[in-house]
């Protein structure tokens, strides 16, 4: 048997085809193709898209901007949910004082008529 080949010292290591590593910007561009086809177009584009006149799609998996999106969503859902709740809250209290004059306008009328009785029998 023959001994194994020295490689020169400034020879680089060739590595098989699974073992390469795709640069950034091939990653970028994958991940980019994949949005294109698979991602959900948002009602509001970002600030990026917004400046660069694009179309923007997100992909749950597309990181920091759809985690603050999603986090914003659920706080100014809570927002509405507490309006919503105030706007019951003083609709409530509206009734109520509705209601309060209704009574109060009711029992007015009575002692009107009350009083309407007395001058009557004082006249007689």
């Amino acid at each position: 048997m023959s001994a194994p080949k020295r490689k020169a010292d400034n020879e680089l290591p060739r590595p098989n085809k699974q073992s390469v590593k795709e640069s950034s910007t091939a990653r970028r561009k994958q991940l980019s193709n994949f949005i294109d086809s698979f991602g959900n177009k948002m009602p509001k584009a970002c600030s990026n898209c917004r400046r660069l006149g694009l179309e923007c799609k997100v992909h749950v998996k597309s990181g920091e901007e759809w985690s603050r999106l999603v986090s914003e969503r659920a706080r100014l859902l809570g927002e509405v949910k507490k309006a919503l709740e105030a706007q019951r809250a003083v609709e409530r209290a509206r009734q109520e004082a509705a209601d309060r004059e209704l009574a109060v306008r009711e029992e007015l009328r009575k002692v009107e008529a009350e009083a309407e009785d007395a001058i009557a029998v004082e006249e007689a």
